[in-house]
């Protein structure tokens, strides 16, 4: 399956953005009941494993645990690749319900999700939609859990939008840890934009505070280098999920809506005739290589190379996802499309970790 994503995020200041992301994890909307701090431990991954234990799930039964892992549906991509349109078009069906950015894997499980996720959304300045409104199922507000429970009730699928900033970088591995554990069953789509439309269209030049050309410089290139590397970590991440999980599509920008919907539709069992209205290529746009520093553009073609591999392997159904690659295979005969991406994306973040 082949899917297509178009950036459709607004373009909010950053003082915004940083004051909504903190407000839904504030301390001022925790109660006193906030449970105790997981232990951390490494993996081999270098990943925070979090230990997580969610009791409102836990306490389910095994089959309870697996119905509810296979009404999960997940969004993930970068910021400006089109998650927010693809889920304003998934939550146009009846059978479906997606929160907008609610980070559960990060979220503190107090029992006032409902009040803290509609005050971000209202510091965003987002009108109530089912992807900017958490309803009032509970007198006195309730965790995330209880409402994701709730709403597998009323909903055939429910889940979140869950965009990946450059600041979300050390949460990826414990984002991984956590969707095994509880949503290992899940529907995930990630999105995909290519890469130079996508690291531009995040640029704001507008923005800098810099006093001089310098600093200017220093910012600018830092900014462009962070937003690369967000990018790939995205696009190893779904080859580490497509691997191991079950049910993992990609969404790509240029192919959208096309037949997206339609297999998507055949493959969860819901009615998305309408998701396609919500697509218009004229609303796009497109960036040339002159908008970055030259410093990147080696990098950027590099990068837009691995995306091509993988809209590439999409397009023919990912066939042999799962043959074995071993990172010290140097025959290049053997190399299958996504171990070769694993092991270019390993040099392209060692240089992108490089630039200065």
């Amino acid at each position: 399956m082949s899917l297509s994503g178009k950036g459709a995020e607004g373009g909010l200041a950053r003082g915004i953005v940083h004051r909504a992301t903190q407000l839904l994890r504030s301390p001022v909307f925790a109660r006193s009941n906030r449970r105790k701090p997981v232990e951390v431990v490494a993996d081999r991954y270098g990943s925070q494993d979090a230990r997580i234990s969610i009791p409102e799930f836990d306490t389910l039964t095994l089959d309870q645990q697996i119905k509810l892992s296979e009404q999960g549906l997940f969004i993930i991509g970068s910021a400006r690749s089109g998650t927010t349109i693809l889920q304003s078009a998934l939550n146009e069906s009846g059978d479906v319900f997606l929160f907008g950015e609610p980070d559960f894997h990060t979220d503190p499980g107090t029992d006032d999700f409902g009040q803290r996720y509609n005050a971000m959304h209202r510091l965003y300045l987002n009108q109530e939609t089912k992807s900017s409104f958490c309803p009032r199922f509970f007198r006195d507000d309730a965790s995330w859990a209880n409402y994701f429970l709730h709403l597998t009730r009323l909903y055939k699928y429910v889940g979140a939008k869950i965009v990946l900033a450059p600041k979300a970088e050390p949460h990826i591995e414990r984002l991984f840890d956590f969707h095994s554990r509880y949503f290992y069953r899940s529907r995930y789509i990630f999105t995909f934009r290519k890469p130079l439309d996508v690291v531009v269209s995040l640029k704001s030049l507008s923005e800098y505070t810099a006093t001089t050309r310098a600093e200017f410089k220093d910012r600018e290139m830092s900014e462009y280098r962070t937003a690369l590397i967000i990018y790939v970590r995205i696009l190893r991440l779904f080859i580490r999920m497509k691997r191991n999980f079950p049910f993992v599509y990609a969404a790509f920008h240029e192919d959208m809506p096309g037949r997206f919907f339609e297999d998507l539709q055949d493959e969860v069992g819901v009615d998305l005739t309408r998701a396609a209205r919500y697509y218009s290529d004229a609303k796009v746009r497109r960036y040339d290589i002159s908008r970055i520093p030259d410093e990147f553009h080696g990098v950027i073609a590099d990068i837009t190379d691995m995306y091509e591999v993988l809209r590439r392997e999409a397009q023919s159904g990912f066939e042999l996802a799962q043959i074995e690659q071993n990172d010290n295979n140097i025959i290049e005969a053997r190399w299958a499309p996504l171990g070769h991406t694993m092991r270019k994306s390993d040099l392209v973040l060692e240089a992108l970790r490089g630039v200065r």
